[in-house]
């Protein structure tokens, strides 16, 4: 996932990532670290999930937005 939208996602440097996490910080600083080894973004910003976005992450899951 990280790879992906690193390496192939135009314009990075203007451009936000956010991770949202389900109970797994831990989990969403991995992806970040991943996501600056693979490009170069804006800022990159961890939240917990809310809502209907925890049901479709589900326990531990992650959700990348950019």
């Amino acid at each position: 996932m990280a790879e992906i939208a690193g390496k192939d996602l135009k314009d990075q440097d203007n451009k936000i990532a956010y991770i949202a996490h389900a109970n797994d910080e831990e989990r969403a600083g991995f992806v970040k670290e991943q996501l600056m080894n693979f490009g170069k973004f804006k800022d990159i910003i961890i939240i917990s999930t809310r809502g209907i976005s925890t049901v479709y992450a589900n326990d531990k899951g992650i959700i990348l937005a950019i």
